[in-house]
């Protein structure tokens, strides 16, 4: 495996390592502590917050960021609209999922 295959592998482990906490925290219903876990663990990951990010278009997030990460960033945002969903916060779940849609199109 090269470099390049290396890096992208451990970072796919290290932020579903922090989506998994994220998820973990909702079930017992700690919703707010859970997004929190999400950004701040997705954003070090990505070397950027994701509130940042989220004032990109998709072009844009999957330019700045590189194909490997954006999809990355996409997973996130799903994990993102399960918990909004978890918490009850309906909009926001489908507004992260749109989201990422429009990253995973821009990818491709």
């Amino acid at each position: 495996m090269g470099y390049e295959e290396d890096f992208i592998l451990r970072l796919a482990k290290r932020i579903g390592a922090v989506l998994a906490r994220a998820l973990g925290l909702a079930k017992q219903g700690n919703h707010d502590e859970s997004l929190q876990v999400l950004e701040q663990g997705v954003g070090a990951e990505l070397g950027m917050p994701i509130a940042m990010l989220l004032r990109l278009d998709a072009a844009s997030a999957v330019r700045l960021l590189g194909k490997d990460k954006a999809s990355q960033f996409a997973a996130a945002l799903r994990t993102r609209s399960i918990l909004f969903g978890m918490a009850g916060r309906d909009e926001d779940a489908r507004l992260s999922s749109s989201h990422a849609d429009a990253i995973d199109r821009a990818i491709a």
